[in-house]
């Protein structure tokens, strides 16, 4: 575990899947009682990390456990380590939705929204809707340290993928843009290790998107083309592991410059889709 803004500490899972996935974190807010934030993997190995770690901090009461969003990497170990520790969940009403949908058996103890707070030893929280990665996703701002636990809003070292439905890259744009005008000193991601100039790394994730965008008018200035010949030319270097997600991104951006008037839809769902751009050629 690494102290990564006082009494708040990072831990990072266990390695799981490809070399090319960066594993998820859980942060461990407090310390005479703790709030836990997102539950790892499904993996023994993922839930021994954590339990050990709790253990190592005194076994403290666990005021909830709270979850930025209901992907598998960050709620996999969520019913063994509610099982063992006896804390509640929280999360956003939409995650819960889908949470149910996948494990119907388990439960969500309390739905918090935006504007919500969460106290765990002394540490305020304030719960953050921060839609886009999934339409749920949360984000918790800790104002005292300048800290915001991003979950996959933002991760440490590279991109985060948007797979449409529940992603959605307008939403996504507009969560970014919000982050990027709060007076941040530390971002604590949900993948890799902590961002110590927030302002340059949403810099970074916003223009990287706009590249994006360019790179995919760039594609259909001769034609139209479906998503994956795209993906090939604009994803050539990417792990195998990895070109499927590219794809989505894809889709992602195209459904956002559907809906900013750049593209159009010619025939096809989802990924077989064909788009032509509405724009012509770029000036530059």
């Amino acid at each position: 575990m690494d102290e990564v803004a006082p009494r708040i500490r990072r831990l990072k899972m266990p390695p799981f899947g490809p070399p090319a996935w960066e594993v998820s974190n859980v942060y461990f807010v407090g310390d005479g009682e703790v709030a836990l934030i997102d539950a790892g993997y499904a993996t023994p190995e993922s839930i021994d990390c954590i339990l050990s770690a709790w253990r190592e901090l005194g076994a403290p009461p666990i005021k909830a456990i709270l979850v930025t969003h209901a992907h598998l990497d960050h709620i996999g170990g969520l019913a063994t380590i509610e099982r063992e520790t006896g804390a509640p969940v929280w999360t956003h009403r939409l995650e819960a939705e889908f949470f149910g949908e996948m494990f119907p058996q388990e439960r969500i103890d309390k739905i918090i929204d935006e504007g919500d707070e969460v106290e765990a030893d002394g540490i305020r929280l304030k719960v953050l809707h921060m839609p886009g990665h999934t339409s749920g996703h949360l984000c918790f701002l800790d104002e005292l340290s300048g800290s915001l636990f991003t979950g996959d809003l933002v991760v440490g070292s590279s991109f985060a993928v948007i797979v449409p439905p529940r992603g959605d890259m307008v939403e996504y744009m507009a969560s970014l843009r919000r982050v990027a005008a709060m007076p941040l000193k530390k971002i604590l991601p949900g993948h890799g290790p902590p961002v110590n100039d927030p302002k340059a790394k949403i810099e970074e994730y916003i223009t990287h998107r706009i590249l994006r965008e360019i790179q995919i008018l760039r594609e259909l200035e001769n034609g139209p083309k479906s998503i994956p010949d795209m993906a090939e030319e604009i994803y050539a270097d990417l792990h195998p592991v990895l070109r499927q997600a590219g794809r989505m991104q894809i889709m992602a951006h195209l459904l956002k410059m559907e809906t900013d008037a750049q593209v159009e839809l010619i025939s096809g769902t989802g990924i077989d889709a064909l788009y032509r751009s509405v724009v012509g050629k770029l000036p530059f």
